[in-house]
């Protein structure tokens, strides 16, 4: 009886050995393909938030512009992309937006793979892909003749988290989309002695720009502070891109000439003449806008100071100022008024022997046509920085 039942008890350990055994080596082998699936996973967790900092990283730019145009009193909500990035199609390194993704993804680990795509009708929604700045590496047996030649040359490598080097076997990639949100904003008159809240031309001057009604901005220098504005200004994180971003808006009447009007070679060259004292090409040009627009504020040419290094062209007689607004700035009409005087310029810039046109803040050359409009530095108020009229010169 003693002899039978030790050796049940035996054949009972050594299955339990046996289990116990077995289930080490399931353990081993589980460890084995969980720990680079962690690591995968752990990469792409990563990469995740370093998509997000990037989006949110692309937005800053054009935020940081509409905060400026905010504190000079003027209406953020006209500000768009083209503000920032007149021409998307330039390269990378041109682009503020891409520029600032870069410097958020690699501040989180991260590496931008693609180009920064804007969209949304004013470019408000950004969208960045990247992966991960390490890398998950190829075991001994995972290697091909190619990668071994890599390793001997030392050329193709990454490094994983321990800062190893080696063969990259996958990299954990995200993608993010970031948008600017804007509170409604609308500039407020109030009535001030001996002031019926206009200007001597009749264009209504705002004395206060409020953003969802809180005071931003006053004619007699109170401005909010930067915190406020971030507060107002937001950027989030959102789940899907907008509609595609076409640029600069073409406000209707920018749409160019009709088939019966003549090029440029109908206004002919030669020198100021009569008593306006510009060209006559420049009298050609600016019979065509009035007659086009009408610009019931007014149209001012030549001057003899031209208020420039070097007086520009209105000394010469071929550059005219097409105002659409008083000196506090335009009214949403008014400005939409300037797009269709510069767009319609624009369209037809090689027709009318235009030299160039500026406004809000932009300048286009045709003989640099690639570069679309291109921003200029801040002059420090409305009339030098354009946005109360549109200049044009001629050749």
């Amino acid at each position: 009886m003693k002899l039978a039942r030790w050796r049940r008890d035996r054949g009972d350990e050594g299955s339990t050995q046996i289990v116990m055994l077995m289930a080490c080596v399931c353990t081993v082998a589980l460890t084995v393909m969980l720990v680079p699936l962690a690591y995968a996973n752990d990469m792409r967790t990563r990469a995740q938030s370093g998509a997000d900092a990037a989006a949110i990283g692309a937005v800053k730019p054009l935020r940081d512009e509409v905060i400026r145009v905010a504190m000079l009193g003027m209406l953020p909500n006209d500000v768009g992309l083209w503000a920032i990035a007149p021409n998307i199609e330039v390269g990378q390194d041109k682009l503020p937006y891409h520029r600032s993704a870069e410097d958020y993804a690699r501040r989180n680990d991260t590496v931008v793979t693609e180009k920064v795509k804007p969209s949304g009708p004013k470019g408000y929604t950004m969208k960045v892909s990247v992966r991960s700045a390490d890398c998950q590496l190829k075991d001994e047996d995972e290697l091909t003749a190619e990668d071994r030649r890599d390793l001997a040359a030392r050329r193709n490598l990454c490094t994983d988290s321990t800062g190893e080097e080696g063969i990259g076997k996958s990299y954990g990639t995200a993608s993010a989309i970031a948008e600017l949100q804007l509170p409604p904003c609308r500039g407020v008159t109030y009535p001030v002695p001996g002031d019926d809240g206009h200007g001597g031309d009749g264009v209504v001057m705002f004395h206060e720009l409020r953003c969802d009604d809180i005071k931003i901005w006053t004619s007699g220098g109170y401005r909010a502070s930067r915190t406020t504005l971030l507060r107002l200004f937001k950027i989030r994180l959102v789940a899907e891109e907008g509609e595609k971003y076409e640029g600069r808006p073409v406000i209707p009447g920018g749409e160019g000439f009709s088939q019966q009007l003549p090029d440029a070679s109908t206004c002919p060259e030669g020198g100021p003449m009569g008593p306006e004292n510009i060209t006559p090409r420049m009298r050609c040009v600016r019979d065509l806008i009035r007659e086009k627009f009408k610009v019931p504020k007014g149209i001012g040419c030549y001057r003899s100071n031209g208020g420039i290094p070097g007086g520009g062209e209105h000394p010469l007689g071929r550059a005219c100022d097409f105002m659409i607004s008083g000196p506090n700035g335009p009214t949403g009409p008014e400005a939409d008024l300037g797009f269709a005087i510069s767009n319609w310029a624009y369209a037809n810039a090689q027709k009318l022997g235009i030299y160039y046109i500026i406004y809000r803040q932009h300048i286009y050359n045709p003989q640099r046509h690639a570069e679309g409009w291109r921003p200029m530095e801040d002059r420090g108020s409305i009339t030098q920085n354009h946005f109360d009229h549109v200049h044009i010169s001629v050749l």
